[in-house]
This record gives structure tokens, C-alpha cells and sequence, in this order.
């Protein structure tokens, strides 16, 4: 069973379900344990199709070098996979060459339980700069298995550039790469989405989904549902100034 001590920032938006008017701590409780905590099989990361993504932006790899790279690296249950996003992602990247800034997996303490602290995690590996600005905060979208709605990719972004695009990358617009599913899931499907074109959520509008997705965790933590250590590695592990969202 997955445990609920650090969650993507996508599986929580999926937990608050298509109507962003209508959230509720039973239904997202209801959503956790149908879409996260029901027992799955051992699956794979998209660690490869990111760092080939990164080079590949920087221009020091070709499209064909990264599939290449995506097909003899990391698990090999999800090299095909790996591939196929870069085979979806590959010719924006090569074609927008920039420095880019690593930052890396970021895990934002939100909430805490019994002495342990309830984490959200945001994969947003790096910033690319053009013209001697931060440009653009570069966050993944390559699940395959789950198509988000649009209010959900906005609540991703808001809360990445809530968290990350402060200091030297304040200005920095957010740049969502989508290479999910088609809306027939026969294949991937490519679209860049601009924080600029989005509705980015305030701080305060996030803290108050983000309370509700608390309150649906700890009675799955009360039940001893999701209870299993977060798996931390590669994870930067912040702590907002305040000692906690609320």
C-alpha cells in the first residue's frame, strides 16, 4: 500500500476530483483510497525522460540521443515508456535551447500527524533562463496513466510557483509539459501550458484545498490506511517559513 507521508502534487489534484466547486473531505477520502491506496503493481519513475529532457533543452543531446538514452537507462519496465515521452516532448526541447537551473524534487511539508510531518511533492527538476532571466519553471506531466482536467493542471502549477518561483526565479513563468495520454489513450499526446494563460490559484486558495486533502488523509492515518514512511530519496524536504501551510 502507497503511504500518504509524501504524495505528488498530481495524485492530489486527482484526489479533489473535476469540479474545483465542489470539494469535499469525504470525497477526496473516497478518491484516496480508490486511486491511490488499492494495492498496484511495482511500477517505474520517469527519472530518465526528465534528465534527458534537461540536456536536451540545454541542446547538448539530440531527440534521437535521449530516446536512445531513455531505452538503455533506469528501470526497464518503463524504458519504452520513457522513450515514448520523449518522443513526444523531444522536438519543443531541442528547439528552445536554454540554460537551465536544476532544482530538483522538492517535498513541501504541508500539514503534521503524531509527531510526523504530511509532505506534498513537486517535481519540478529545473528552470530554464533566456535572455539572463529565469523564464520559465519547467514541471512534467508524462503520466500515462491519468489525463488531468485543466482546473487540476492549474493546481499543480500554482502550487509549484507558490513554493519555487521565488528569489533569483520570482519572475519566472510556469511551463507545464504535458505528454500523457491522448484523449483516445492510444498514444501520447503533446501540449505545452503557460502559467500565463492559466488561473493560478493565490496562497491562500491552496492552503485551503490543501486543508481539505489534510483532513481526508488523517482519517485514512487514524485508520492506520497509508501509514508506510515516504520514500524521500531525491527529494529536497522544504519547510514554509510559518512551520506549516495553515
Amino acid at each position: 500500500m502507497a503511504g500518504l507521508f509524501l504524495v505528488n502534487a498530481l495524485d492530489v489534484a486527482r484526489f479533489f476530483g473535476p469540479d474545483p466547486k465542489n470539494i469535499t473531505v469525504p470525497d477526496v477520502h473516497d478518491r484516496i483510497a480508490e486511486l491511490y491506496l488499492r494495492p498496484r503493481g511495482g511500477g517505474f519513475n520517469h527519472d530518465p525522460s526528465i534528465t534527458a529532457l534537461t540536456d536536451l533543452f540545454r541542446g547538448i543531446i539530440s531527440p534521437a540521443q535521449a530516446r536512445a538514452y531513455c531505452l538503455t537507462t533506469g528501470n526497464p519496465k518503463g524504458r519504452e515508456q520513457n522513450a515514448a515521452i520523449i518522443s513526444a516532448v523531444g522536438d519543443h526541447a531541442y528547439s528552445n535551447v536554454s540554460r537551465c537551473h536544476r532544482i530538483g524534487y522538492v517535498a513541501v511539508k504541508i500539514a503534521r500527524y503524531k509527531g510526523r510531518n504530511v509532505h506534498v511533492g513537486i517535481k519540478a527538476p529545473f528552470v530554464r533562463v533566456q535572455a539572463q532571466e529565469a523564464a520559465y519553471l519547467v514541471i512534467p506531466g508524462f503520466r500515462k496513466d491519468s489525463r488531468p482536467i485543466g482546473w487540476q493542471i492549474d493546481f499543480v502549477c500554482s502550487l509549484a510557483a507558490n513554493q519555487l518561483a521565488r528569489d533569483d526565479y520570482e519572475r519566472a513563468d510556469v511551463e507545464y509539459l504535458y505528454a500523457g495520454p491522448a484523449a483516445d489513450s492510444s498514444s501520447r499526446e503533446f501540449r505545452a501550458f503557460y502559467g500565463r494563460d492559466m488561473k493560478l490559484y493565490s496562497a491562500d486558495q491552496i492552503d485551503a484545498l490543501l486543508q481539505v486533502y489534510v483532513e481526508a488523509v488523517v482519517k485514512h492515518l487514524e485508520k492506520g490506511h497509508g501509514s508506510q514512511p515516504g520514500k524521500f530519496t531525491g527529494y529536497r524536504i522544504v519547510d514554509p517559513a510559518q512551520g506549516s501551510l495553515f
